[in-house]
């Protein structure tokens, strides 16, 4: 019995599909010539193959396109066609194929085409390397340059969507991954197979060969004298290779484009905080239509008896304090519900949960229900404690000790945002300008307490040993959302000031003594004590704080506040800093902007102004009300899942041991493909497992309540990924990714104990990309659940066991 999707008769047929051979083109057409066709492929989905045929149909030793560099970066990648590449007119060719659709060519090497018996383009593995038969590479392709890679958690740019899809000739769009490029290979060249096992190239996180875009995989000729058998590499793996060769001429431009391709790099998910913003906006939308339907009567549904009291030991100062929330809340009512994704450090984690369960769900009893309405029951609230092992505890205050140190070191720091003169400032000889920003806001890196609503209405599931709710979990804003100098406010502030130092005079002096006059820079360098009697302190050092150090950045006109800080968070600047403490000075170029000015201004002296900010979320910015006029909370509601235990049963506890003890690239979204050698595959590099949020206990009551259960079941908090898998109503190539999740943890040395389709569970849309982006794209992701049983495997054997399970559970 043949077991496995890639060996069934539907898996042979669409893998026949994708690499069956194109048309021949008209004989009208066709030239008397010996070498293949090229054809030149776009973005419009090769429209342009047909008429380029002719130009590019020539007998000739090898066909070379220009490459140049803009910016360091390649414009175009060439492919040279070699000698060994020359094979039997695709006119030719074509016409011996058998009603079965296999070429005449292939059926001289049949144990190539049909590799133990998986059909027609099957594929067998050794190490990173796949043998393959690919009938007709895509060679001779005019490539656009590499992109710049978005900031993490904004989604993919659209200008990458040409490298992650796969032209119509190859199978695209219905087929998602393939491999369609080919590596030109030296007639005379050595052969790979000595280099197979020290030329991995770049590996992902989990171990396997890693390739940035579907273009940086390529079909090469393991034995140049065999060109029938070939091998699926990535291009670091065959740059690798060819270095140590010393075969550098026949692949030049595939060698630079290999270079070019980078490391994997985590994507994030979908920015928390421009999510929030959204809702934000859209609750804001709904609130003012519904003004002028609410009536006296709607209002008094939430007062008294019917509403969710807080808990009486909530502070005011609290950003749970029912005065911090413009409107009663009411769990389960609110259809603008965000799915919290985002990989929250465990140092982050709420100490405390105030679990709201009127409707005494946590003994973790079937119980049925004739009224499910929030309002229909008084609220209780219980109160658990974030439980973590004693050796996470430990490596948890160390990560939060770093982030104190850290916070301090950027509070110290002085931030000086130095602006290039645009065009009407240059003709009018005006000095250049630097502002100092405020203070830096210190971010939280502990959360004291956090709350959690559960209801059976947002019942998941429920098997043998726990049950799965959605919750509403509580969380202050401050975790995800920065405090921002309002752009607007800030502009208009150094223009008063400005203003205000022209009609008090003082303008003039400090021209005077930074060296200026009517006609520009005079070339004089003032003394520091010059600039001293002029230059009023910072607003770092007027509200007593010690700076140790200053940035300066020079920034074009147009720049807002909030984007210099990001670009000092994103780039690792901190942290750069904090390596040599020694360094008191740093200067960043932003940019340069030849026609408004050259780099001679970061040479002249300035004029330092000090106007009053405002932050977006204080009253005094006005601009930040007409995009809110009704006032925030401080705290967000996230959907999670929550899951219980059954009584006296131990798997949930060991499941939380488990997602602790999870390498930290369990949890992350990285970008490009690994190449699966089991499956024989191609995958993007998702995230395994779901986001861990914290396992809680019941706090001891000392006292005893009588009114409490006999039992409490602990919580589980975890990411909500979707339902579980259907596996017959899967394609074949998410039946691939799926299967590829267990090979992926397998490699981590995991044993996962419980392979069913339960635990795959499937999410329309990616997690990378913002939600209105999933709507219009609906991708289908995937994650890995239920580790209860999940530990540490021994033996080879053990995994094999498990690989067969697998197998068997998308055997059609």
């Amino acid at each position: 019995m043949k077991r496995g999707f890639l060996n069934t008769s539907r898996a042979k047929r669409l893998i026949e599909e994708a690499y069956a051979p194109r048309s021949p083109p008209e004989p009208s057409r066709q030239t008397k010539t010996s070498s293949p066709p090229s054809s030149r492929r776009t973005q419009d989905g090769g429209s342009e193959a047909a008429a380029t045929q002719d130009a590019m149909d020539v007998d000739q030793t090898a066909v070379k396109d220009t490459s140049s560099n803009t910016e360091g970066r390649i414009v175009a990648v060439s492919q040279v066609r070699s000698n060994a590449d020359k094979a039997t007119p695709p006119s030719q060719a074509d016409s011996r194929e058998d009603v079965n659709g296999t070429s005449a060519k292939a059926e001289q090497h049949p144990e190539v085409n049909d590799v133990k018996g998986k059909g027609a383009g099957a594929v067998d593995m050794e190490d990173n390397h796949i043998k393959a038969t690919m009938l007709h590479p895509l060679r001779n392709t005019t490539i656009p340059p590499r992109p710049p890679p978005r900031r993490p958690g904004w989604g993919r740019d659209p200008k990458e969507d040409f490298f992650h899809l796969v032209p119509p000739s190859f199978g695209g769009p219905h087929r998602k991954r393939t491999v369609f490029r080919i590596w030109p290979r030296d007639p005379k060249g050595k052969s790979l197979k000595p280099l197979t096992n020290n030329t991995s190239g770049t590996l992902s996180p989990d171990g396997y060969a890693w390739a940035a875009t579907l273009y940086d995989l390529y079909c090469v000729d393991s034995v140049p004298e065999v060109p029938d058998a070939a091998s699926i590499m990535t291009g670091s793996a065959l740059c690798e290779a060819m270095e140590e060769l010393g075969e550098l001429d026949a692949a030049a431009a595939e060698i630079e484009w290999s270079k070019s391709e980078g490391k994997p790099r985590v994507l994030g998910v979908a920015n928390t905080e421009e999510v929030i913003r959204c809702i934000d906006m859209r609750k804001q939308d709904n609130e003012q239509d519904d003004n002028g339907d609410e009536d006296d009567g709607d209002k008094e549904d939430h007062d008294g008896e019917d509403g969710v009291p807080p808990p009486p030991t909530i502070p005011v100062t609290s950003p749970f304090h029912p005065n911090h929330c413009p409107k009663p809340f009411v769990p389960f009512s609110n259809p603008l519900s965000i799915i919290l994704q985002e990989c929250i450090p465990l140092y982050l984690l709420p100490q405390t949960l105030h679990v709201h369960d009127p409707f005494c769900l946590l003994p973790a009893r079937e119980r049925p229900f004739l009224d499910t309405s929030w309002t229909s029951r008084p609220d209780i609230i219980r109160t658990y404690n974030l439980k973590l092992s004693e050796s996470v505890c430990r490596v948890v205050e160390g990560a939060r000790v770093k982030a104190e140190e850290l916070e301090e070191f950027k509070a110290r720091t002085l931030i000086i945002l130095r602006y290039q003169r645009t065009k009407e400032q240059l003709k009018n000889h005006e000095p250049v300008i630097e502002v100092p920003l405020p203070p830096y806001q210190r971010r939280i890196t502990k959360v004291e307490e956090s709350h959690l609503y559960v209801s059976p209405v947002a019942k998941v599931g429920e098997g043998h040993h726990s049950i799965v709710y959605k919750g509403e979990w509580e969380l202050p804003r401050e975790m995800f959302m920065k405090t921002r100098i309002c752009p607007l406010c800030f502009k208009e502030s150094a223009d008063k000031e400005i203003q205000r130092l022209k009609d008090t005079g003082r303008w003039q002096k400090l021209t005077r003594a930074v060296a200026w006059d009517l006609k520009g820079f005079t070339g004089r360098q003032p003394t520091e004590a010059e600039l001293d009697e002029v230059k009023d302190p910072s607003n770092l050092a007027r509200d007593g704080e010690i700076i140790a150090r200053e940035v300066t950045c020079f920034v074009p006109p147009n720049i807002a506040p909030a984007q210099v800080v990001e670009f000092l968070d994103e780039k690792d600047v901190w942290n750069t800093l904090m390596k040599d403490r020694s360094v008191n000075a740093m200067h960043l170029q932003f940019t340069q902007d030849d026609e408004d000015e050259p780099a001679k201004d970061s040479h002249v002296t300035s004029i330092r102004i000090n106007p009053p900010f405002s932050y977006e979320s204080q009253k005094s910015c006005t601009h930040e009300k007409q995009i809110f006029p009704s006032p925030v909370p401080r705290t967000t509601k996230f959907t999670v899942v929550a899951k219980l235990s059954l009584e006296d049963d131990p798997h949930l506890a060991r499941e939380a041991s488990n997602y602790q003890r999870f390498p930290e690239h369990f949890f992350h979204h990285y970008n490009g493909y690994t190449i699966i050698n089991q499956f024989h595959t191609i995958v993007p590099v998702s995230a395994i497992v779901p986001q861990f949020y914290g396992y809680y206990v019941p706090k001891k009551d000392k006292e005893g309540n009588p009114d409490q259960p006999s039992y409490l079941s602990p919580i589980l908090l975890l990411e909500h990924c979707g339902k579980p898998i259907e596996p017959k109503k899967l394609s074949i190539e998410d039946q691939e990714e799926c299967a590829s999740m267990l090979l992926r943890f397998q490699r981590a040395g995991w044993l996962h104990e419980s392979v069913a389709p339960r635990n795959f569970l499937v999410q329309l849309g990616k997690p990378t990309e913002f939600p209105p982006v999933r709507d219009n794209n609906p991708e289908t992701s995937f994650r890995l659940i239920d580790f209860g049983r999940s530990r540490k495997y021994e033996t080879e054997r053990e995994k094999r066991r498990e690989v067969k399970e697998v197998l068997k559970m998308f055997e059609r």
